[in-house]
């Protein structure tokens, strides 16, 4: 499901930004940009240069979303899986 960080969809757009970002330096560090700035090349690259959108479009393979009815079922699944009891006051 797309709810969180904890599944295959959030993984894949972190990753791709996570790939941007070390490009980005490889690129800056290839220039030799960054020597006389305090944090050198990853404060230029946090402040948006060399950093390009990273491409997401692949990562909608692995979306999901499901219905209110299956969401429904998806949950009653899991906590019966996890054996989580129903509070009863």
């Amino acid at each position: 499901m797309v709810f969180g960080e904890n599944n295959d969809y959030m993984r894949c757009k972190n990753t791709a930004h996570k790939n941007e970002y070390w490009r980005a330096l490889s690129k800056c560090l290839n220039k030799g940009d960054g020597k006389n700035i305090g944090g050198g090349c990853a404060h230029l690259v946090m402040r948006g240069e060399y950093i390009n959108k990273p491409d997401l479009g692949h990562c909608e393979a692995f979306k999901f979303e499901p219905s209110k009815e299956m969401a429904k079922l998806l949950l009653e699944e899991m906590v019966k899986e996890r054996g989580i009891k129903k509070c009863v006051k």
